[in-house]
């Protein structure tokens, strides 16, 4: 038998992939998994596999009280009860951090991998006490984490046709393991997707986990950490929830601007110029009321170490009752270099 080439084995490889899912024809992205050979794809799938753990703990019963948890926290979001930071919405899915909470996708200032960022302290909402009584406080008793692990939750709450696609949570964000509890309904979550956009679509997960409502899953080790997982749109069916509950490292980055990046526009030109003009206007006030008085003024809001020098003809100025100190009469110096903001 004639021996192929490795140029020639990939090519035949590519041919059955186009065969068997028919990309060609539907659209549909490649992702690295549809290359691979059946025994590495085997490989690939077994350690997915050791690093989930599904649990069944909620009754039925229990799941209606913590759904109509979730529904509070959607009916106060949209009344606008909360924090900054503590509601992300998209379309048919929404974000509920408590905790903390983090940039990512098109937040995020520079893009690349361990870009991610906490939001500033106090921006976000605390944990619930029903979270910690009705859902926390149960995986602890069962062993299923150790206590004080969690201090950060999230609600995705997703309607049909919803979707996220495909990531990693990032690891210099959080602790492993990744732990979530499925309410409302089933879905899957789906492991080594590519996705497209516009209109939405996805390859050939190399592994669907079915996930029931009530069902808690555990995620860690390879699948946590080495593939992509997502919702595929498919498999949002009708109205969908999660509680996701993680432990942040103490040593994870955190934002020190008090905003999201968004492209500037005219508008906060327009407003910015006009604060630096009245800024400028009482800064200059205060700089005359002090001189009238012979006092010394810093101006420790713009770190500059300033200080009014009075000449003795601004001193003979204000002892002769004069109503006006012309501009040339103050004479400013610096104790320091200026500092740019």
């Amino acid at each position: 038998m004639a021996a192929f080439s490795d140029d020639e084995k990939n090519r035949e490889k590519t041919v059955n992939v186009n065969a068997n899912y028919k990309y060609n024809h539907s659209n549909v992205p490649f992702s690295k998994y549809d290359l691979m050979s059946d025994e590495e794809r085997k490989n690939d799938l077994e350690k997915v596999k050791t690093g989930l753990k599904q649990y069944t703990i909620f009754s039925k019963e229990e799941c209606l009280e913590i759904e109509k948890n979730i529904n509070r926290v959607v009916s106060k979001a949209d009344k606008g009860y909360y924090k900054k930071h503590t509601v992300d919405r998209a379309p048919l899915r929404n974000k509920y951090f408590f905790g903390e909470g983090y940039t990512y996708g098109s937040q995020l200032e520079r893009k690349g991998p361990r870009q991610e960022r906490l939001f500033e302290e106090g921006t976000v909402d605390k944990i619930p006490d029903w979270i910690y009584k009705l859902v926390i406080n149960r995986l602890v008793k069962k062993n299923i984490i150790k206590k004080n692990f969690v201090n950060s939750a999230v609600i995705n709450d997703y309607l049909p046709g919803g979707c996220i696609v495909s990531h990693i949570d990032p690891p210099h964000i959080f602790e492993r393991p990744i732990v979530s509890v499925t309410f409302f309904s089933d879905s899957a979550l789906s492991f080594g997707c590519k996705f497209a956009f516009k209109p939405i679509r996805c390859s050939k997960p190399l592994y669907v986990l079915k996930l029931q409502r009530g069902q808690v899953t555990t995620m860690d080790g390879y699948a946590a950490d080495e593939i992509t997982h997502c919702i595929r749109p498919t498999d949002v069916k009708s109205r969908r929830a999660v509680i996701i509950l993680r432990k942040v490292r103490e040593d994870a980055p955190r934002l020190r601007s008090i905003s999201i990046h968004r492209p500037s526009t005219k508008a906060d030109h327009r407003k910015r110029n006009r604060k630096d003009d009245l800024d400028d206007d009482i800064s200059d006030r205060k700089k005359m009321k002090l001189c009238k008085f012979g006092g010394l003024y810093s101006d420790k809001m713009e770190n500059k170490a300033k200080s009014i020098v009075i000449t003795d003809k601004v001193i003979g100025q204000l002892f002769g009752k004069r109503k006006h100190i012309e501009a040339g009469d103050a004479h400013f110096t610096s104790n320091q270099n200026e500092v740019d903001e």
